[in-house]
């Protein structure tokens, strides 16, 4: 009987170990997709926003978080919890970055490939 009880608690405990990641916590590819518009959205505010003195950036920044939380189907608060939980799981942080910044690069190839150049100087030399 001793040996069940020592053999139950042994798999309780296996199980939890695997499955560790608490309820809540956005699954690596959902957050990965969410952390993906989100810096996305992010950056615009930055980048063109804070640049409109008639727009307040932190407003807009938020109105774009909450449409990115929208898309997503997902709450601001599920967002921050998933988002502590990987800052304090690096190796999930750091795989789930690796892979943000291989998409950002083959996104910034893609484009880099499908850019026309146009030569500085036109010739005006008739055939």
């Amino acid at each position: 009987m001793i040996r069940l009880i020592y053999l139950m608690l042994a798999a309780m405990f296996l199980y939890s170990c695997g499955n560790s990641r608490p309820s809540g916590v956005l699954a690596e590819d959902k957050m990965q997709e969410v952390l993906w518009d989100y810096v996305q959205a992010d950056v615009f505010a930055k980048d063109f926003i804070s640049k409109d003195s008639a727009l307040n950036d932190t407003a807009e920044n938020i109105k774009l978080q909450k449409q990115v939380f929208a898309a997503h189907k997902i709450t601001r608060e599920q967002f921050y919890k998933s988002y502590e939980y990987y800052l304090h799981h690096d190796n999930d942080m750091k795989v789930m970055l690796d892979s943000l910044l291989a998409r950002q690069t083959r996104k910034k190839a893609l484009l880099d490939s499908q850019r026309v150049k146009k030569p500085l100087i036109e010739s005006k030399i008739p055939s």
